[in-house]
């Protein structure tokens, strides 16, 4: 009989119960226990959730000799800090994006964690959903030499995210790391540059703050933090990439939209989009017309399932790993240095 797997997750705001409820359908029988620096946050999130319990605070959790990995659901401010607190304590970890607030920063933390030799990943959890990762198969190849398995030549690319914010005032302050990039811009930059490769052109085209006033909670709060983005790049690959973000749609918005010379892929995590591959003519493995790349699944399993497999296994997961990681960063160094 194996050991039950004892993960740690720090911060219990609303993302932490999406990672447990990822965690515990990924293995059953995990053991988790939370942590966060609030008084009585761990304990109210153990009280509402079955096989959950409180400790008392981070460092116990750090110091508990059978806590294998850390999931760190906390604002960007806090990432490096706690991740260099987890590495010392021999903990692989899993970190809500982006890694860090800088790129000197994340690439400090990937040498940290590679001599440490412990496993570190950032939840870009739009590269487990289903449509997406479909997406994936047909342009296979792309991120290489802009020629795609299904579309063959890839010409562009138009993502869209679009979301009402207003959850945390942390959210939409510049110095907490808020903000319609660091919120949204960078889970459609992720895929880009998972579909495309690397960027060498890249440009701020609109950077806004659309809404200095929101209701967050009940109370009117003042916010400095941009809202409203678009970005354009243009990868090594020859893709031209549009990203748009904002923090101002009322209801939630996400798609993508890819150009190839044979074909055309449609994406999203929303029920009102429908996910489709269009092929003109025939390629190995995707038949000329439509076809449907949808489904719905919990991308919280399959990033926990690889989370977990890289700490059994103690090979770096094939998606969100930190080299990517500080590609982003990269990026985005860029694409701020046009604010």
């Amino acid at each position: 009989m194996t050991t039950p797997m004892r993960i740690g997750v720090i911060g219990c705001g609303q993302q932490a119960p999406k990672h447990i409820e990822g965690l515990q359908a990924a293995a059953p029988d995990i053991e988790i226990v939370a942590a966060d620096i609030a008084q009585g946050a761990a304990d109210k999130l153990a009280a509402a959730m079955p096989g959950v319990a409180a400790a008392p605070n981070v460092e116990a959790v750090l110091a508990d000799p059978g806590v294998q990995g850390v999931v760190l659901c906390v604002p960007t401010p806090a990432h490096a800090p706690l991740i260099r607190q987890a590495i010392a304590a021999g903990k692989d970890y899993l970190v809500e994006k982006p890694l860090c607030g800088n790129l000197a920063e994340a690439k400090a933390l990937h040498s940290e964690t590679a001599t440490a030799g412990r496993i570190g990943m950032v939840g870009f959890i739009y590269r487990y959903a289903p449509a997406f990762e479909a997406a994936a198969k047909a342009l296979a190849g792309a991120r290489k030499t802009g020629e795609s398995a299904a579309l063959g030549r890839v010409a562009a690319a138009v993502f869209r995210i679009g979301g009402r914010g207003s959850r945390q005032p942390w959210k939409h302050m510049q110095a907490s790391g808020g903000g319609a990039i660091n919120e949204m811009l960078v889970h459609m930059l992720d895929l880009a540059i998972w579909y495309f490769g690397e960027p060498v052109e890249t440009e701020l085209l609109s950077s806004k703050l659309l809404r200095p006033q929101r209701m967050i909670q009940g109370e009117m709060c003042t916010v400095d933090a941009e809202d409203f983005v678009v970005a354009r790049m243009r990868t090594m690959s020859g893709v031209e990439v549009l990203i748009q973000a904002d923090l101002i749609t009322p209801a939630f918005a996400q798609s993508l939209e890819v150009q190839g010379e044979n074909g055309t892929v449609i994406a999203s995590v929303t029920p009102n989009v429908a996910s489709k591959l269009f092929v003109m003519a025939d390629r190995p493995d995707f038949p000329a017309g439509w076809t449907d790349i949808g489904g719905k699944a919990n991308f919280y399993v399959g990033q926990s399932a690889a989370f977990l497999e890289a700490i059994r296994t103690r090979r770096p997961p094939d998606r969100g790993g930190l080299g990517d990681a500080v590609t982003l960063m990269e990026t985005l160094d860029r694409i701020r240095g046009g604010l």
